[in-house]
């Protein structure tokens, strides 16, 4: 394979920018963004409301992915 070959199969890969900006949850650009540990994004309020209509107890998991999260490793974007 050639490297302009292997340039446009790399670029069928990657997801639009506009998909990339996107939160998991409300499908907008996202504001104030923050990630989960597995890779997705969400708007900060989003993803705060979430976690904060789990209860105590429960195992959060990534709305998208549905992968175990805890609240102290969102990463800030």
């Amino acid at each position: 394979m050639d490297e302009e070959s292997s340039f446009e199969e790399s670029q069928q890969d990657d997801p639009p920018l506009q998909v990339a900006n996107e939160c998991g949850m409300c499908k907008h650009p996202m504001k104030d963004p923050v990630s989960t540990n597995c890779g997705h994004g969400f708007c900060w309020q989003c993803i705060n409301d979430y976690v904060q209509s789990i209860p105590g107890e429960a195992m959060m998991c990534c709305p998208v992915c549905f992968l175990d999260i805890e609240a102290y490793t969102l990463i800030l974007e």
